[in-house]
């Protein structure tokens, strides 16, 4: 009976995809997406030789991203080609006649074993910094959520600035020398690595290379001689606002690989210089009988982790019989198998790992810390508090700026909303919790399709925030967003 039912179900699902001929579908949406011949080092190398910085944009100083956005139709042919966020005219016409002449045929993308229409984004990066045109990649448009894909093609070009570009920060590629080891470090066989830090301004291009450990012998200056190469960089950009960041590198000096494998010592996380405190690792439960026998304290335990991620040789600061003991006994044996095996200068060593139990009987939370609860005390990690309470508000990682233009830079204004004249602030009460992500409410409504948009503006993935901190803590903080709805006169 199940197979007879099965079959008129794959005909109907069948029809009702080779019905849909004109649907233009996004790469989920697929079970073979469109590509081109040779992959996409293919594309890459078909791209490289023909994409040019026009010399009057050059000189204008003009650049930034750009999305190159088509149809693969079933045939494999290319359609609709359209341009966003080209520095100028001279830039289109460049792209324009590059993805005519060499990107005109793809593998055209499947689903359900029919040929069907795929939209295809490649973005380009305009570097007049280094006068450069980048291929950055194959990406999603950053319209993708909101609007179907017909409605974009059927704007006018001049309509378009509501579709703005994203972007994530990575190094463009240069030519780089290879890491130069000192004399002395090889002739004495000594391991190390050192952390360097590169800070790139919003223009995408490094401004300063800092070491953040020295291990001696000339080290942290070369480190800092071969990180001073990544010149050129694509910012992190939303939507007509870029912002500089910082990056980490570990750059490893191996003297004696063979050596480092075969070292029995014990390296200390803490020691690594990329080691940095998280807080709060992970909760354990108590159970009630023993909340009501704990008094607020904690218990220091320490292992080792093996090179092949194994635990060994716990110590514990507390008595064989104590209630914490058994729950980190307990931890650890849940926890068996799961610890990752660390690395000094990209080789398995093992490591030292000390951790805090702490239990807080006011809010019956039991907490594993890596770090000294005496020293830093966890504040109370469930509380919900206000931007004054904390030692580090809750901020956007675009900041105000952005937050008050989101309105007008990214979304439409809703039509009945502007069809009934309706006009001014949506006032939102927003939890920004420890890991970044939002709760949010309406506390001051305007219209509910008003009220609805703003409610899916700062819900957004994109639009994610960096926690408050309370000594040190990442904590819930619950701040007040307004944002604006008037209509353009």
């Amino acid at each position: 009976m199940i197979r007879g039912l099965l079959l008129p179900a794959v005909m109907i699902l069948s029809f009702s995809l080779a019905a849909q001929t004109d649907k233009i579908y996004f790469e989920f949406d697929l079970s073979k997406t469109a590509t081109f011949p040779g992959g996409s080092r293919a594309l890459y190398e078909t791209l490289k030789p023909h994409l040019y910085y026009p010399e009057a944009t050059l000189l204008r100083g003009a650049g930034g991203p750009t999305d190159l956005i088509f149809i693969v139709e079933p045939d494999g042919s290319i359609n609709g080609l359209q341009i966003i966020g080209e520095p100028d005219t001279l830039c289109t016409a460049m792209l324009r006649e590059t993805a005519q002449k060499y990107l005109s045929r793809w593998h055209p993308a499947e689903a359900n074993g029919h040929g069907i229409r795929v939209l295809k984004c490649l973005q380009f990066y305009f570097h007049p910094h280094a006068g450069k045109v980048y291929f950055v990649g194959e990406t999603m448009p950053a319209f993708y959520p909101l609007h179907p894909i017909a409605d974009f093609f059927a704007l006018k070009p001049e309509a378009r600035w509501k579709y703005k570009i994203r972007t994530d920060f990575q190094s463009l590629p240069t030519a780089k020398q290879a890491l130069q080891i000192p004399e002395v470090v090889l002739k004495t066989g000594i391991n190390a690595q050192v952390s360097i830090r590169l800070h790139v301004n919003q223009h995408g291009v490094l401004e300063k290379t800092e070491a953040l450990n020295d291990p001696g012998y000339g080290m942290a200056e070369a480190a800092i001689d071969y990180g001073n190469q990544f010149k050129y960089w694509v910012p992190e950009c939303r939507y007509d606002t870029c912002i500089g960041f910082s990056k980490d590198l570990q750059i490893y000096f191996r003297g004696d690989s063979a050596g480092l494998a075969a070292d029995t010592r014990v390296f200390e996380e803490t020691a690594h210089p990329a080691w940095r405190s998280k807080g709060v690792l992970d909760e354990v439960y108590i159970s009630e009988a023993d909340r009501l026998r704990l008094k607020k304290g904690s218990l220091k335990f320490s292992l080792i982790v093996e090179k092949d991620g194994s635990a060994s040789a716990p110590v514990f600061s507390a008595p064989a019989d104590s209630i914490l003991q058994r729950y980190a006994l307990q931890y650890l044996q849940e926890y068996k198998g799961r610890w990752a095996p660390h690395y000094f200068c990209d080789i398995k060593v093992r490591t030292g790992i000390t951790r805090y139990l702490f239990y807080d009987p006011l809010t019956e939370q039991c907490y594993v810390l890596d770090r000294d609860p005496q020293q830093f005390p966890p504040p109370d990690l469930e509380r919900v508090y206000r931007p004054e309470e904390v030692d580090v508000p809750p901020r956007h990682r675009f900041g105000d700026y952005t937050l008050r233009n989101l309105h007008r830079e990214i979304w439409e204004y809703p039509a009945a909303a502007r069809a009934a004249g309706i006009e001014g602030m949506v006032r939102m009460s927003v939890i920004i919790r420890p890991n970044g992500s939002v709760e949010a409410s309406i506390s001051q409504g305007l219209a509910g399709v008003c009220d609805r948009l703003a409610l899916r503006i700062i819900r957004e993935e994109n639009f994610k925030f960096i926690p408050a901190l309370k000594n040190g803590y990442p904590v819930p903080c619950r701040i007040e967003v307004e944002l604006p709805f008037f209509i353009d006169k």
